[in-house]
């Protein structure tokens, strides 16, 4: 586990909506709204930021059965800019749930000071879930004004035995 990962986490763009928005099905605005349990038993793992210009690593990520992922992707802040966004799954160990606009870069807490502010630079945010063991690439598909589709792919193993399906 990268140390990263074990740091208490502090999202700027994590507000209570989107913490909830990695459980959520289909939203129906019609619908009874729906209550969220949960036992617990995951965790919220972040990733570092990956540019939607640039190919995106092709380091694996590594979660357990029930942990949500995020995975951040950053734009410059000029045209053309994410106009739609779509993710998807080519595999049943993780399911995409979603993708937002954040406000800014997630933050880790850490006892030195951070430095290099991004000025300039716009965040996505793809929640991910991972619902049973294996290995699984997310791919969040970026549509920009001009019409061009940008593709970034995540990869992810889920560990964990057959007898761990997600709740």
């Amino acid at each position: 586990m990268n140390r990263w990962t074990r740091r208490l986490i502090l999202g700027m763009a994590l507000t209570g909506s989107a913490w909830t928005v990695a459980a959520r099905g289909e939203d129906k605005p019609d619908a009874e709204p729906a209550a969220v349990e949960s036992q617990l038993d995951g965790q919220l793992r972040i990733a570092q930021p990956v540019s939607v210009h640039e190919p995106a690593s092709t380091l694996s990520h590594t979660c357990s059965v029930n942990d949500v992922y995020v995975f951040p992707v950053q734009y410059p802040i000029s045209p053309p800019f994410p106009k739609s966004a779509t993710a998807s799954s080519d595999g049943p160990a993780v399911a995409a749930k979603d993708v937002v606009r954040a406000s800014g870069q997630l933050a880790y807490l850490t006892s030195k000071p951070q430095t290099g502010g991004r000025l300039g630079v716009g965040y996505l945010l793809v929640f991910v879930k991972a619902l049973a063991p294996g290995k699984a690439t997310v791919t969040a598909k970026i549509t920009l004004a001009d019409g061009k589709v940008k593709e970034v792919p995540f990869t992810l193993t889920v560990e964990g035995n057959e007898t761990d399906k997600a709740k």
